[in-house]
């Protein structure tokens, strides 16, 4: 059922021996109507399958090839437990070679000084869950749970107090049967089938209920306190003939329309579906199929988003590739552009050809620096200050841009600390002279002799 009062529309399937009773439940909100139902051979079920548009069900059904039992055993974890429970009842039914089974905890309790669990262990055959999952999975339907019908019908017994505290039998009508469920503090521990002669209870039905009560005081240890009827009950004076006291538990009419009450089973599943998947019986190769079916799904959608990506991918580099076929064809426009103004450049070039070597020769003579100039600066160097130092010979020569003087001069002192004196003083006035850069020097102390190489660079004249 949806929350909020959304419609959920199910569709619960009944096995029923040779028959198939297939059933339409609505449910909106707490309401619950049956739409359809109808009732076909086994040998006809595939063939409604295939015309049938629903994709999954859930499915109950009656199993003759079904064991149960109470269990007592240590607490475990929930993966240990599954396999000591199997292990129990491979040991107990050996006739039982492939199987599928559900648990249901009673209760703790204290047995030796351990602490044990109780649990009621309910048993199917693999040949005849197969039997049923098979056509849905030929026809692509999906079955989302696969329980006993007697399960869901459990359900319906309320969660009270005084339900809870007891130990309680329910007695169903499920088509031509009476199912007899026993309950220990609100948990299932015992399920009986009674065939029955008619729709109605009758004294036969009755001694069948006083014969398992007493059964279940006898053999089992227990006593039940009361009998609750669900859907339809015994008349009074039948009711009069049981051996504890009984009571009838009837859904409300908003939460039955149209359900008749031999209906109750698959209605009660319908009800409780989701709660049905923990106990679900479906063999190992039908779940296998659903892995598989789920897988498939998953690759598909994988497909489908790799797909998208990869089409988005296209897309993308298409409008890049728009937008570089543009960018290059604005290079083109430019380049051809760019080649006109070549052409243009040759052009001006060959026609200025012809005055390259009177350009080349009024640039060289510029570059050289002006004679006069650098004379006005040594001019410096006759100073009072250097009357000691006397320059014999200065030799020029023009490169590129600059002019090299090479000044060859000596020193009048005799002193060494003189000597160094005036010739550093020297240095200091050509180095301060603008554009001056003294490449090397040479100072003979036995001859008091110095030579200077100097280069001066042209500066704006």
């Amino acid at each position: 059922m949806q929350p909020g009062g959304a419609l959920a529309h199910n569709v619960v399937v009944s096995f029923e021996r040779d028959q198939v009773k297939i059933f339409h439940v609505e449910a909106a909100g707490s309401s619950l109507s049956l739409t359809k139902s109808l009732s076909i051979p086994f040998s006809d079920f595939s063939a409604y399958l295939k015309r049938e548009t629903a994709s999954s069900f859930i499915v109950t059904a009656v199993f003759s090839d079904a064991y149960q039992y109470t269990l007592q055993h240590p607490v475990l974890k929930p993966a240990f437990m599954q396999k000591i429970l199997e292990a129990e009842i491979r040991k107990r039914f050996p006739d039982l070679k492939e199987f599928a089974f559900f648990s249901i905890p009673v209760g703790e309790l204290v047995q030796d000084n351990k602490k044990m669990l109780e649990s009621f262990i309910y048993a199917v055959g693999v040949e005849e869950l197969s039997r049923i999952t098979t056509p849905f999975a030929e026809n692509n339907k999906t079955i989302t749970a696969l329980v006993p019908d007697f399960l869901p019908v459990s359900y319906l017994l309320p969660a009270s107090a005084e339900y809870q505290d007891e130990t309680v039998l329910m007695i169903a009508s499920v088509a031509d049967e009476r199912i007899l469920l026993l309950f220990r503090q609100h948990a299932l521990v015992f399920v009986r089938r009674v065939t029955a002669l008619s729709p109605e209870y009758s004294s036969i039905d009755i001694q069948n209920i006083n014969m398992t009560v007493n059964y279940c005081r006898q053999t089992m240890r227990l006593n039940p306190a009361r009998a609750v009827f669900v859907g339809a009950a015994p008349e009074a004076a039948l009711a009069a003939e049981l051996i504890l006291p009984a009571e009838t538990l009837t859904m409300t009419p908003d939460r039955a329309a149209g359900i008749p009450s031999d209906s109750i089973g698959p209605v009660a599943a319908s009800l409780y579906g989701a709660r049905c998947k923990f106990f679900s019986l479906l063999p190992p190769e039908y779940r296998d199929y659903l892995s598989q079916r789920r897988i498939l799904r998953l690759i598909a959608v994988a497909c489908g988003v790799i797909s998208c990506l990869a089409l988005a991918f296209i897309v993308w580099r298409g409008i890049e590739l728009v937008s570089l076929k543009n960018r290059c064809e604005h290079l083109r426009a430019e380049l051809s552009r760019g080649e006109a103004l070549f052409r243009a450049y040759q052009q001006e070039r060959a026609a200025f050809q012809p005055y390259r070597p009177v350009v080349d020769f009024l640039n060289a003579a510029h570059s050289v620096p002006n004679p006069a100039v650098l004379l006005a600066r040594l001019a410096a160097l006759g100073h009072p200050d250097f009357e000691r130092v006397r320059i014999h010979a200065a030799t020029a020569k023009s490169e590129a841009d600059a002019m090299s003087i090479v000044l060859k001069g000596s020193l009048a002192d005799t002193e060494f600390t003189a000597m160094h004196k005036h010739f550093l003083h020297l240095k200091q006035t050509i180095q301060g002279i603008q554009g001056a850069q003294i490449m090397n020097e040479k100072v003979e102390l036995k001859s008091r002799s110095f030579e200077l190489a100097v280069k001066f660079q042209r500066q704006g004249d």
